[in-house]
């Protein structure tokens, strides 16, 4: 298990809305969509922080702001989105 300090926090905004977009998937919440207030409670970080790292995440098409202040990932993505982690974890190391 990872501690949650270790990664950094665009990691963290990726892994947050990867489990969203998965739980709608599996029916457990109604919407995958999260907003930068959401995002930035869930993971105790700034919400300029949160901001900045959501507009890298979407100029490298990882993160999709689909209405107006909601944000998700596609599942198509998984993959590059999961690499892009695990990449983070290993330069912490």
């Amino acid at each position: 298990m990872v501690q949650k300090d270790r990664l950094p926090i665009r990691s963290q905004i990726l892994l947050y809305l990867t489990g969203k977009r998965i739980a709608r998937e599996l029916g457990l919440v109604e919407s995958d969509l999260a907003s930068i207030e959401e995002i930035s409670a869930a993971i105790g970080a700034e919400y300029f922080t949160v901001a900045a790292r959501l507009t890298e995440l979407k100029n490298q098409y990882l993160v999709f702001a689909v209405e107006r202040g909601g944000y998700t990932v596609q599942l198509a993505k998984l993959q590059e989105i999961l690499d892009s982690v695990e990449r983070s974890m290993a330069a912490k190391q």
